[in-house]
């Protein structure tokens, strides 16, 4: 039996990754039109949930408020004798770039290894049975940098093909057809965070 229910979220604002003399030139409009950098915050913000990976660094809280325990194989009930931590945490949109804060039971903890990979996990040591709530907080950075540039080039061609497409054919498409007809969902897939089994 697990608990894994967790809020994960961004403190900072999405970014745009559009470049808006880029798109402007690509629809050849003006670039001063009030909709490209709208446009380029929707694209930016659906090519993050696509992939489940923060594009520009952003910080974000992740809170379990309780500890993702698990019962042995030996009987479908959680008891305490019988339960053990799950001691490695997914860190969701991560492309981890730093983790400036961890708390367990409330209190400050350092007794975790960074686990590289995509996505990001914490891997804990010898973590105490708490009551407390929330049991787990981390506060961390995630993407691929601070700067547009840090963002791969691909990503950035994507995320314009789609504000260019929702611009083109606004109020005539859906999110998911809007990603698909693009082009972006292809350019973006390589890039597409695998789930890592803990």
């Amino acid at each position: 039996m697990r608990s894994n229910s967790y809020r994960c979220e961004p403190v900072d604002p999405v970014v745009s990754v559009v470049d808006p003399q880029a798109m402007a030139d690509w629809l050849v409009i003006d670039a001063a039109d009030p909709l490209i950098p709208m446009l380029g915050v929707t694209a930016t913000s659906q090519a993050i949930e696509y992939l489940q990976l923060d594009l520009l660094a952003r910080d974000r809280t992740l809170t379990y408020p309780r500890w993702p325990y698990e019962g042995t194989a030996g009987g479908p009930a959680l008891s305490l004798p019988d339960a053990h931590l799950g001691h490695v945490v997914e860190l969701p949109y991560a492309g981890l770039l730093s983790v400036s804060d961890v708390e367990v039971g409330g209190e400050a903890s350092t007794d975790y290894e960074e686990v590289a990979g995509l996505p990001a996990r914490l891997r804990f040591h010898g973590v105490p049975y708490s009551t407390a709530e929330p049991s787990l907080v981390v506060q961390y950075r995630a993407g691929f940098g601070e700067r547009i540039e840090d963002v791969p080039e691909q990503i950035r061609a994507a995320a314009l093909m789609l504000a260019a497409f929702l611009y083109e054919h606004r109020g005539q498409c859906d999110a998911d057809e809007a990603l698909i007809k693009s082009g972006a969902k292809s350019i973006l897939l390589p890039f597409k965070a695998k789930v890592v089994s803990l």
